[in-house]
């Protein structure tokens, strides 16, 4: 009896100590701190960007739009626990922020994810466009969604977007709207206008009108200039938050 169990657990192993030895991207898996559970089909996957391939089931696309979800879900999940005195609008800012471009393009470096991707693209394309690294880690989390489940991935999300993250200075750091608009604007590809307009009510206050993408979005106003595009862009924030843009 005890020897069955034994061989069980021996077979368990020796199958693992194959895969192991046999993975294509060993070193990468090393370095997230976690290694395929099974096949490593769907991480050579999510390695595999459109110009790579034309078939539709051998580049990382379908993987991307699952891990974009998976960190969605997982981050929200982690802020809501970790900031219980915070309301929907400033909890939807600061996931945006983790989960942002910039920030998944940042990770996706440090990783060295470039010298993995499989593309027919210009030797630098991670520098032309870094957003590939970010789809490239989302399309990766989705691999590992599949392979170790919500429960098994959610620590390997936490390590990835959170591990060197200083949460409070990092919330401090995304007070200023303004900037936060501009950042977001900017990985969404829109334009972001900021009107200043009369006021013929009161002609000591200033107002500031924001457009995105030619359409009107929020108004500020204040004593100053300063004052009123700071007003304006909160509310900006507040209404895509709304609106469910930002998400």
């Amino acid at each position: 009896m005890f020897s069955f169990i034994k061989n069980i657990f021996r077979k368990k192993k020796t199958e693992n100590s194959a895969l192991t030895e046999v993975l294509k991207y060993k070193d990468l898996y090393q370095s997230i701190g976690y290694l395929p559970k099974h096949s490593e089909s769907n991480y050579i996957k999510a390695l595999t960007h459109a110009s790579y391939s034309k078939h539709i089931q051998n580049k990382n696309e379908r993987l991307e739009f699952l891990g974009d979800s998976v960190i969605n879900f997982v981050i929200a999940e982690f802020l809501y626990n970790h900031f219980d005195s915070k309301n929907e609008g400033e909890l939807s800012k600061l996931r945006s922020q983790l989960v942002s471009r910039t920030h998944l393009n940042k990770i996706g470096l440090n990783l060295n994810l470039h010298r993995y991707i499989k593309h027919k693209l210009a030797p630098n394309f991670y520098q032309t466009s870094p957003d590939i690294l970010g789809n490239t880690l989302e399309a990766l989390v989705g691999a590992y969604f599949l392979d170790y489940t919500m429960l098994g991935t959610k620590p390997i999300i936490c390590k990835l977007l959170l591990e060197n993250v200083d949460l409070e200075q990092f919330e401090n750091e995304i007070k200023d709207f303004k900037s936060f608009l501009y950042e977001w604007v900017q990985a969404e590809k829109k334009q972001l206008e900021l009107k200043h307009v009369a006021n013929p009510e009161n002609d000591t206050q200033f107002v500031v009108d924001i457009y995105i993408d030619t359409i009107f979005m929020a108004q500020g106003k204040g004593k100053n200039k300063k004052e009123a595009e700071k007003n304006a862009c909160l509310n900006a924030y507040n209404n895509l938050v709304e609106q469910k843009i930002i998400v």
